[in-house]
């Protein structure tokens, strides 16, 4: 949805290239109009090569992630920013790190972002070891003629799969009409 009554300018220097601190100000107000929370502006340029600021904001969702992301792209765009880099790295001096309330509680503990990162992803191995034994605790099932117990571990397990926000467990077609499922 086009916002043609909310708009941020930048700062530029003597050259035409975009003041560092304005362009992460602007995005701060983007992600303030935008209902983001918790923000922040973190000088970093000091410590990484890859930006000079970040900006840091809390979503309270995935939709909420992708509005923000989408509106501070939508009103980069309509800045004319000049950089000495490649397109490919326009938003090179500021990151833009919307981070949901789970990594931002992370982070308040104490720990790091690649401890959350690091587990994150056990959790996904974990998970994805989970499916592979549900899955096969299926076939066995359906190997041993009792498609009833094979259809109630598949609602199970696909129930599981969904209050965590995963995709379902996929079965051959032929393992499906075994248990009655309808695709």
């Amino acid at each position: 949805m086009e916002n043609t009554q909310f708009s941020v300018t930048v700062e530029k220097d003597e050259q035409g290239f975009e003041n560092s601190l304005s362009l992460a100000k602007a995005i701060y107000k983007v992600l303030d109009h935008k209902n983001g929370e918790d923000l922040a502006v973190m000088r970093v340029g000091d410590k990484i090569d890859l930006t000079d600021y970040f900006v840091l904001c809390t979503a309270q969702s995935n939709t909420h992630v992708n509005a923000l992301t989408d509106e501070v792209e939508y009103q980069l765009e309509k800045i004319e920013i000049k950089d000495d880099d490649t397109e490919e790295v326009k938003f090179q001096k500021e990151a833009v790190m919307v981070l949901r309330e789970e990594l931002r509680k992370y982070i308040k503990d104490g720990s790091t972002v690649a401890d959350f990162i690091r587990d994150v992803q056990r959790r996904q191995q974990m998970e994805a070891e989970h499916v592979r034994e549900a899955r096969g605790m299926i076939m066995e099932s359906l190997a041993k003629d009792d498609p009833a117990q094979a259809r109630e571990l598949y609602d199970a397990i696909n129930k599981h799969m969904n209050e965590k926000g995963l995709p379902k467990v996929r079965i051959a077609r032929k393992f499906l009409k075994m248990m009655e499922v309808e695709e």
